[in-house]
């Protein structure tokens, strides 16, 4: 009578899921006659794959109740613990993902296994390494398992790179010198006009707009000459000192004359912007590159810079519109 025997006298007593377990999932009918015999002797139940799929595909994972117990296979009925049980502690943003995410499904001979062993201990495992093999220290040199970008950050440029940030450059974003599509870090040149390519252009003599004579300075002086790398951005005060110690204190005086013309002729440019309304105007749109080229190339060229700006002042302004 299977409602009065009681399987807890057995060698296997039914837990968990095992309770709700047909008979017959069991003990399968054999024998040569039509109805067959229930066998009840002789199964062997000592290991859980005698009955179920090993879904894990790999033999060193054939000790079930290590990680699972009879009250369910799902994750709520797990008590495995991946920081106790495993290589790899589940730290900081790894914590997140869902194991499929690291432990995907994958069909063998028609079944459904779960990958658990061999999926690799390094980040480029299962990171794509977005610096192209650029780097040649280990992603923990910068990187922290918390986040990859921003305040989780390790990385300090003055200790990990050979280009220490001063103060003219600590606040430039990152992909203002590295991209942000092809994001290049080595080798990446240190020289000033790689990345200030209008300012040294225009000490040669060219800008986007028209092209002139070389600036008296070009390749005779470095940009740190007139440049202050310590101070995050320079005063008219001291540029003007910097012309006085390399000429002579007149110099200085001249500073001041030349940056007063060239934002009178700049300040007359953006009044004759004011009376073009349309944004797409022609004129409007060469005023406004006009301004940008002047306003980059600067004291790099003064002579270039002087010729920008007339090229923008119409001799009649009051026609400008017109």
């Amino acid at each position: 009578d299977r409602q009065a025997f009681n399987h807890g006298s057995t060698n296997f007593p039914l837990d968990g899921k095992h309770q709700a377990v047909p008979c017959e999932k069991c003990h399968e009918k054999t024998g040569p006659d039509t109805a067959g015999r229930m066998q009840y002797t002789g199964l062997d139940y000592k290991s859980c794959i005698n009955c179920h799929h090993n879904p894990h595909a790999d033999p060193r994972a054939s000790h079930c109740l290590e990680c699972h117990t009879m009250q369910g296979w799902d994750r709520d009925n797990l008590t495995f613990d991946h920081d106790r049980d495993s290589q790899f502690p589940l730290l900081g943003a790894h914590a997140k993902p869902d194991c499929e995410k690291c432990h995907p499904r994958q069909t063998t001979n028609g079944r459904v296994q779960v990958r658990l062993f061999d999926v690799g201990k390094s980040c480029q495992d299962c990171h794509d390494d977005p610096h192209a093999g650029q780097m040649s220290s280990a992603c923990s040199t910068c990187h922290t398992e918390t986040g990859w970008t921003g305040n989780n950050l390790v990385f300090s440029h003055d200790k990990h790179s050979s280009f220490h940030l001063d103060m003219l450059h600590s606040s430039v974003n990152c992909d203002d010198c590295h991209g942000r599509q092809a994001r290049r870090y080595r080798p990446l040149p240190h020289e000033c006009g790689t990345c200030h390519t209008i300012q040294q252009a225009a000490m040669q003599g060219t800008s986007r707009l028209l092209s002139g004579p070389p600036d008296p300075h070009n390749g005779r002086l470095s940009c740190t000459d007139c440049h202050d790398l310590n101070t995050p951005r320079q005063r008219q005060e001291e540029s003007a000192a910097r012309c006085a110690t390399c000429h002579n204190a007149r110099y200085s005086a001249l500073f001041y004359s030349w940056a007063s013309a060239l934002d009178q002729s700049s300040a007359s440019i953006r009044q004759n912007l004011k009376r073009i309304d349309d944004p797409n105007d022609a004129r409007r749109l060469q005023l406004e590159q006009i301004l940008e080229d002047a306003a980059a190339a600067g004291f790099h060229n003064l002579n270039l810079t002087q010729e920008i700006l007339r090229a923008g002042t119409p001799a009649h302004p009051e026609n400008v519109n017109k």
